[in-house]
């Protein structure tokens, strides 16, 4: 098997991605009800009927279909996917285990909405449907870790260990840090060749480190940290502990902004810095993780037969469950279309 397949089923499975179009009658839907029918007309046909026999709420019935084909979007990947670039694979897929570890832990620690939580995560890591299901109904964090530990999860040692420092100050971003680090920084120091993959692989890993330190320096700006170089992640490309140190620093929020355009200098990011993203700093993730999207897929269109092309095309798939998700939220709780327009990631543009 070589990559050449690869691509060309990759080429295959993103032809059916949903078009501007279809996200716009999406929106336009008069309820769930309507979407489901919307969904069931197309690709996710055969996910939504077998969803129905199951379920009798239809808002039920759309997020587990959506579960259920990505479930099988990714095994079908790494099937084809040739069995050398299963590390790289593996390094790109680890972090929404992480992610999705550290969405239970704010919902365990601040209080949510069990089901909403439940239909945010991500089963695209090691962590099956069925298991972060059962951490979702979590009710502490020491049931969290035993959870992971019964799993064998080594995110289990990580989160025991930030607990200690969770204790004594009260946050959790400091839980939230010692995520991000082991599953970024493990598989960086372990992609070792110097073959286009590989720099593929550790560049999609560098942006995610420094979209994490920049997400950290706006949580920081919030929770009024002084002490916050510990937060540093290292093995970004555009951020380094000095100037990291120096913008943990900065107390005025407009200045911070102006100097982390600045720092930064890519005009792609640019764009992203403002007010309205220290007051929602979900939105500025979303940005940041829409920008990585870009790059890969520049890096898709250049040349096809590395596995930018998988990347890209797991990168979008995620974000169109995550809008699809979003409009769905929209319709159940009467936010206007407008509003809905505002909020999901337009994947057109990536």
């Amino acid at each position: 098997m070589d990559m050449a397949y690869t691509s060309a089923r990759i080429r295959g499975f993103r032809a059916r991605l949903l078009r501007k179009d279809d996200y716009h009658s999406l929106v336009e839907a008069r309820g769930v009800e309507e979407c489901f029918e919307l969904l069931r007309a197309g690709y996710y046909g055969a996910d939504m009927d077998r969803a129905s026999v199951r379920f009798k709420d239809t808002y039920q019935m759309i997020d587990h279909a959506l579960t259920e084909n990505l479930n099988s979007q990714i095994a079908s990947i790494w099937k084809m996917v040739p069995e050398k670039l299963h590390p790289h694979l593996k390094a790109f897929l680890y972090p929404w285990d992480g992610y999705n570890v550290k969405a239970t832990i704010r919902v365990v620690t601040k209080g949510g909405n069990r089901q909403r939580l439940v239909d945010s995560l991500l089963p695209t890591g090691r962590l099956t449907t069925g298991q972060l299901k059962a951490l979702a109904a979590s009710h502490s964090l020491d049931e969290v870790v035993t959870h992971l530990s019964l799993w064998r999860e080594p995110l289990a040692g990580v989160l025991k260990r930030a607990l200690k420092t969770y204790r004594v100050h009260k946050s959790i971003l400091p839980i939230e840090v010692a995520i991000d680090r082991y599953v970024l920084t493990g598989p960086l120091r372990m992609l070792t060749r110097r073959d286009r993959n590989t720099t593929i692989t550790r560049r999609v890993l560098s942006e995610r480190i420094d979209a994490l330190n920049i997400l950290t320096l706006v949580k920081i700006h919030r929770e009024g940290y002084k002490e916050a170089e510990s937060f540093f992640i290292e093995g970004g490309r555009l951020i380094k502990r000095k100037g990291f140190r120096r913008l943990a620093g900065i107390e005025d929020r407009e200045e911070l902004f102006r100097e982390l355009s600045d720092s930064i200098g890519e005009s792609g990011l640019k764009e992203l810095f403002s007010p309205l993203h220290v007051e929602q700093p979900w939105i500025l993730e979303e940005r940041l993780e829409d920008h990585i999207t870009r790059i890969v897929g520049r890096d898709a269109v250049e040349e096809p037969l590395t596995i930018a092309i998988l990347f890209e095309y797991i990168y979008k798939k995620i974000r169109e469950v995550k809008n699809i998700r979003l409009i769905l939220r929209g319709k159940v709780t009467g936010m206007p279309d407008s509003r809905i327009r505002e909020a999901f990631i337009e994947p057109w543009r990536a």
